[in-house]
């Protein structure tokens, strides 16, 4: 996994990362744990959100993807501090997916 080339995020904005992405195109997945540099936790955020519509997008040109394009659709992306993460799941997970991020990020 290559933050730069596979989520468009700078090189210089993170710190560390740590991911995971599956290799079915028809069952999208994804976890990414990141630590963004001082102050820009809100941008990696926001890459990240661009790359959630973005394939959200590519998705949608097949209809073979129907489920991948309703996984990434409900990502879940959000951050404390400087710590950033993003969930892509199968939706039979989503309804977790927020609670379960939430008790990561606390404290």
């Amino acid at each position: 996994m290559n933050i730069e080339y596979d989520f468009g995020l700078k090189a210089e904005d993170v710190v560390s990362y740590k991911g995971v992405k599956s290799n079915d195109n028809g069952d999208a997945g994804l976890v990414l744990v990141l630590e963004a540099a001082d102050g820009k936790a809100e941008d990696v955020a926001n890459q990240l959100a661009s790359y959630q519509q973005d394939q959200v997008a590519f998705y949608g040109n097949y209809a073979e993807f129907a489920q991948a394009q309703d996984n990434v659709e409900n990502a879940v992306i959000a951050f404390k501090g400087n710590t950033i993460v993003m969930v892509i799941a199968s939706n039979e997970c989503t309804a977790d997916l927020d609670s379960a991020v939430d008790s990561a990020l606390a404290d």
